[in-house]
């Protein structure tokens, strides 16, 4: 009965090692796992250091360019439309700035629309920024549209001018469709309301030619090497005098003898 006893208390300890070396190998194969899995997650990780160090610095700093390619039009169309506020001539177009916004208003405002939380003060914010943007794109175009109203023929005029001796448009392919339309109802309702009733050698519409070259604004100077600029002498309006426009400083001057450097972007209208 005792040696019963004994070998199944042998037997029991003579388990118990087999037990320990068990767990002892699981324990193994489970290091085994996870050191395996560390080394893939190792190996992936050096293969994304190499790839973003392979990869050329503008594909890494294409999202920084966005930002600030945006950033940039955007202060460029500010200044554009400054400039055409305060000029009193139509300067030459810029439509490739206000499609470029347009585009961004319009993604901007779907992206508002997806937004859950439409009360939060960030969204608040960005709406307040659009519609500032928005204001200065239509300020800008309605500004040229005026410009146009008053003398249409005389900007379809100075467009073909333009054109023709290769110079940059005056007017966009929809300004010109505008002011050719815009002159021709004009001239129709005139003729069926005032011009039929004039005698055959008053039977057309006269409108006066008046140009603002010579009237004077203020610039400020944005660019250098602008050193020797003709303007008109005020003592003899007959005749010229150079005068060097240094950077940063601010001049009063006639719009005409600027209109090459404004066009440029070296200069820019107060």
């Amino acid at each position: 009965m005792d040696d019963r006893e004994y070998d199944e208390e042998d037997l029991d300890h003579t388990e118990i090692p087999d037990t320990y070396e068990n767990e002892s190998d699981e324990g193994n194969v489970e290091d085994l796992r996870l050191n395996s899995a560390g080394d893939n997650v190792s190996e992936e990780q050096d293969d994304e250091e190499e790839e973003e160090a392979e990869r050329p610095p503008e594909t890494q700093d294409e999202d920084d360019e966005d930002a600030v390619t945006s950033a940039m039009v955007l202060a460029e169309m500010r200044q554009v439309w400054q400039s055409e506020t305060v000029s009193p001539l139509l300067l030459p177009d810029r439509s490739e700035l206000v499609h470029c916004l347009v585009d961004q208003i319009e993604s901007m405002e779907e992206n508002l629309m997806r937004c859950v939380d439409r009360g939060h003060i960030k969204i608040s914010l960005h709406r307040l920024e659009l519609q500032r943007i928005t204001f200065v794109v239509n300020s800008y175009i309605r500004r040229r549209l005026q410009k146009i109203e008053d003398n249409p023929l005389l900007a379809i005029q100075q467009h073909q001018e333009r054109v023709r001796t290769e110079q940059k448009p005056l007017l966009s392919d929809d300004e010109l469709i505008y002011a050719r339309r815009f002159a021709e109802a004009e001239s129709a309702v005139f003729s069926q309301t005032v011009l039929r009733h004039l005698p055959a050698s008053l039977n057309r519409l006269m409108r006066p030619v008046t140009t603002n070259d010579s009237e004077k604004v203020f610039i400020n100077v944005l660019a250098d090497g602008l050193d020797d600029v003709a303007v008109p002498d005020g003592d003899d309006p007959g005749s010229d005098v150079l005068i060097g426009l240094n950077r940063g400083a601010t001049f009063l001057l006639p719009i005409n003898p600027i209109l090459p450097a404004l066009e440029q972007g070296h200069v820019r209208l107060l």
